[in-house]
């Protein structure tokens, strides 16, 4: 083994004295250490000085010697006319609206409806079932009359009803619960 310039070993080598080569060598690699640390390029990463530009639609960007943002434009108001286009700083985005309705549709253009109208034979009772069901049982009509408790409703209508979220004093007005 010569003191200086190079030699090849083949085999084992037994070191028993510090080595301070900084440019060693397995098989044909560099082998890094503290006195010889990977640099950027040892380890396959483009220059620094390499740019990331941003392209339309987006800002930001700059050379890889500092952490990079780039930043997607803000779109304009987009409405039935917009279609896809991008500028320097922004984007837009084609749309497919329905036209403004200017009818209503006809019965034959709805469309997930039943086949028929009322969809089904139903009817509706007459027995009230509220909390407040014996004053409301108290109404009827005769002869186009209408009846609270059997007398005729006459004169002024608000004394024969109360609005409100609290029931009336007098139980013989009917109430309309405001809650």
């Amino acid at each position: 083994m010569a003191e200086y310039g190079s030699s090849k070993v083949y085999g084992d080598l037994n070191v028993s004295r510090l080595i301070t080569a900084e440019n060693i060598k397995v098989q044909d690699n560099l082998v890094f250490h503290d006195g010889r640390k990977p640099t950027p390029a040892d380890v396959g990463s483009p220059p620094t000085s390499t740019t990331i530009s941003a392209g339309d639609g987006l800002t930001g960007g700059g050379t890889l010697a500092d952490n990079r943002t780039l930043t997607l434009g803000t779109p304009s108001t987009i409405d039935n006319a917009t279609t896809n286009s991008l500028t320097a700083s922004s984007h837009t985005h084609a749309l497919t609206l329905p036209t403004t309705a200017t009818r209503w549709p006809a019965w034959t253009e709805v469309t997930s409806k039943p086949s028929t109208f009322p969809p089904d034979t139903h009817s509706h009772t007459q027995l009230h079932t509220h909390s407040n069901k014996t004053t409301l049982d108290k109404i009827s009509e005769d002869a186009g009359d209408l009846l609270f408790n059997g007398e005729a409703i006459s004169g002024s209508i608000e004394k024969s009803f109360h609005v409100g979220t609290t029931p009336p004093e007098n139980k013989n007005l009917l109430w309309f619960d405001t809650n």
